[in-house]
């Protein structure tokens, strides 16, 4: 069994968990009372807890770049993440791998769970019912997608990197690390989506020169326009996807190839982030352009943003 509480109007019921168990899964994002879930094996599902209803989607293995190993010994799931792979899925500029750099890593699926994937938001087509799913994840906050019976997930090949994905007005909106707020349009000719600017870019401020680097969230406000969140913290920007076994990439200036190193320590827990401030904007949409307005409160409604 397992309690709700309602925000709107306070009250509590419990709803008896669906089959298979639940209890254990990695949440990874919701949208209108869908939740996409992670188990153990790193098999994805889009779940409604409150009906029990279930539905599986592709495996992380179908994204071209994580594939399955044997077992350990003792029966646990692990993971290889191809980076060859991974970059060349990703990267149109001719990016090499140059000798010496490991082209595998190897990865528990605990690690996956809690490193890889980021957010994942399910969107339903009401004239149909069928849904897409658009999921973020790592190495480089990238986006890949699926839809309702699809056998794998599709990457995005844009080049930004991804801070937020949500669903907004039926469409899923995202914001890059630059600032950018897209929605994305499903193309029927090439079977994917399109991205679409529908906001002017929110450009970091700067301190001594310096750019300031605040993580972004998107959200919906209580009349339904489109807000943008920053909340500014300690971590120097530097390349904040380049964890320590994520992708680096230098361009030798003097050839024409690309070094990519990827750094495969083992992942140590991670030291408190502190905030410092949050920032909010609504999109405030006119016939003749867009623009971001900063508020300070929200009429008393609470909104979440995701993890740090």
């Amino acid at each position: 069994m397992a309690g709700v509480f309602s925000l709107t109007d306070g009250r509590r019921r419990s709803i008896t968990l669906p089959a298979p168990p639940i209890q254990t899964r990695v949440w990874i994002g919701s949208a209108n009372g869908w939740v996409v879930t992670a188990d153990g094996e790193c098999e994805l599902h889009l779940l409604n807890p409150i009906s029990g209803v279930q539905r599986p989607l592709p495996s992380v293995t179908t994204t071209g770049y994580f594939d399955a190993l044997p077992r350990t010994d003792g029966g646990k799931a692990r993971f290889l993440w191809n980076v060859a792979s991974f970059r060349d899925t990703h990267r149109h500029e001719g990016y090499s791998v140059l000798p010496g750099t490991r082209p595998f890593v190897e990865m528990s699926a605990e690690e996956i769970q809690s490193s890889r994937l980021l957010k994942a938001v399910p969107l339903f087509d009401p004239s149909s019912g069928k849904y897409s799913i658009m999921m973020m994840h790592n190495p480089q906050n990238k986006l890949v997608f699926a839809r309702e019976g699809d056998p794998k997930w599709v990457p995005l090949r844009a080049q930004h990197r991804y801070e937020d994905v949500i669903v907004y007005h039926g469409r899923f909106c995202t914001v890059t690390m630059e600032g950018l707020v897209q929605t994305w349009e499903h193309d029927a000719s090439t079977m994917t989506f399109n991205p679409k600017g529908i906001a002017p870019q929110h450009i970091e401020p700067e301190e001594d020169g310096i750019p300031l680097y605040f993580k972004k969230y998107l959200a919906k406000s209580p009349d339904g326009n489109l807000i943008l969140i920053w909340r500014e913290h300690y971590s120097e920007r530097c390349d904040e996807s380049d964890s320590e076994d994520d992708v680096s990439i230098e361009r030798d200036e003097d050839e024409d190839d690309y070094n990519i190193s990827c750094c495969c320590e083992e992942i140590e827990e991670l030291e408190p982030d502190p905030t410092i401030r949050f920032q909010a904007f609504v999109l405030d949409e006119h016939p003749i352009g867009s623009e971001w307005r900063e508020v300070h409160d929200f009429g008393g409604a609470s909104i979440f943003i995701g993890c740090a």
